[in-house]
């Protein structure tokens, strides 16, 4: 550069205006910079719920899964999505099923009732983490501290208030067995509360005592003619032991411990007969520790508690083993179909409901939805075991969704058009 032109630069410079930086100005660049970050916030938000929730909804588009127990499936459950309308808002009862997990919630453990004319209902799992125990027709969900009717989403009863666990519904479904924390007699007020075995008479309103003992792993179930129950009680972890009490309440109690490897069976845990208690035994680990891994688990099969057997006084009632070995994780024995004890079993993708035959193999009724688990049904559907295929409608969907659906479109292209012109300001720069 020469000096003339050195000094022509220099003389300009000096003459030119001083430029226009208002507060202005400074406030509006700020405010650029604001909208962009908040536009590449919302645009991250939008991928991350695009990315959970795509898994979710291509899942949900797949038909039901057929789990390979046995023999054909008669029926089916799809998969849920997390923007169904919930329960409250529109109940569906009589349900046809229940079931946690299976695409009822992005994040979490969620629940679904699925009502008898094909229609899901999100409801929130229970303190326990299951979605509730149904009673026989369908038309109440027991839940902790709570009895649902599905009917209109109505609270009927408490079933022994905020400590109340359900644990087997009558095969009425008038009376329900549940633990709850109460005093014991000759306790002071203040004292300790004691976990008690008692029956909630809906009809009546009123609380019976059944049993009162330390219950680690509340277990139970009525007798088909409804005047007998079988109950488990025993420290969480320790020596669990099997009683069976004939109605009224106390009369000739029944003992037998359990081993590690034994549990009752279920809700409904009789022989049709009412002769027997039914156990389920695991080969290769003991219970809880089979749940928790289900590796372990080699084999499981059935036995029967004859409680009609006992001799005398000194002895203890008599198992009798069935011979089959059957594979899955084994859950609740929820009815009986055609003689067959009906069970939820975990294999393959999720659960289904099952009926055990004599030579090992399992006819499912009814398929789960994969990745849900805790299936219940109404014990009067298990036993007919006619089911249909149900699936999930897309498009039912809770008022939140409807706003959110032209709003995130709208959401999504200003914060494109927020990283674009991000983008084009850096490119310029460089």
């Amino acid at each position: 550069m020469t000096g003339l032109l050195r000094d022509a630069l220099r003389q300009a410079a000096q003459e030119a205006p001083p430029p226009a930086a208002t507060d202005g100005l400074w406030r509006r660049g700020r405010a650029r910079r604001r909208w962009r970050r908040a536009g590449a916030a919302v645009a991250g938000v939008l991928a991350v719920l695009a990315l959970a929730g795509a898994p979710q909804l291509l899942a949900g588009l797949q038909p039901a899964p057929q789990v390979s127990l046995g023999k054909p499936t008669s029926g089916s459950l799809g998969r849920a999505y997390p923007w169904l309308p919930t329960h409250e808002r529109k109940p569906n009862g009589p349900a046809v099923a229940a079931f946690t997990g299976g695409g009822a919630s992005l994040f979490g453990r969620g629940g679904v009732v699925v009502g008898r004319d094909g229609s899901y209902r999100l409801l929130p799992a229970g303190d326990d983490g299951r979605p509730g125990l149904l009673s026989p027709d369908g038309t109440l969900l027991a839940r902790p501290g709570e009895i649902i009717d599905l009917r209109d989403g109505s609270v009927i009863g408490a079933g022994g208030g905020e400590a109340g666990r359900p644990v087997a519904w009558s095969p009425v479904g008038r009376r329900l067995l549940t633990v709850v924390l109460r005093l014991a007699d000759g306790q002071p007020e203040d004292g300790a509360l004691a976990p008690q075995y008692m029956v909630y008479d809906l009809d009546a309103g009123t609380m019976t005592l059944v049993m009162a003992a330390e219950i680690g792993a509340p277990a139970g179930a009525f007798s088909p003619d409804g005047q007998r129950v079988a109950v488990v009680y025993g420290p969480a972890g320790g020596q669990q032991n099997l009683v069976v009490l004939d109605l009224p309440f106390g009369r000739n109690e029944i003992l037998r411990p359990l081993e590690r490897h034994q549990r009752l069976a279920g809700s409904a845990a009789w022989t049709p007969d009412g002769r027997s208690v039914v156990l389920v035994a695991a080969d290769g680990c003991g219970w809880p520790d089979c749940r928790e891994r289900p590796g372990d688990l080699k084999s499981w099969h059935l036995q029967y508690v004859d409680t009609f057997s006992r001799l005398n006084e000194d002895s203890l009632i008599q198992v009798t083993d069935e011979q089959a070995r059957r594979t899955g994780l084994p859950g609740e024995l929820q009815g009986w179909h055609d003689g067959r004890p009906v069970l939820d079993v975990v294999g393959g993708g999720g659960p289904a409901l099952v009926a055990a035959e004599p030579d090992g193999s399992a006819r499912v009724l009814l398929a789960g939805p994969d990745g849900a688990d805790d299936l219940s049904v109404p014990r009067l559907l298990a036993e007919q075991g006619a089911f249909a295929s149900y699936a999930a409608d897309p498009w039912q969907m809770q008022g939140w969704v409807y706003v959110a659906l032209p709003v995130l479109p709208a959401a999504a292209a200003g914060a494109g058009w927020a990283l674009w012109r991000r983008w084009r300001a850096r490119r310029g720069q460089g």
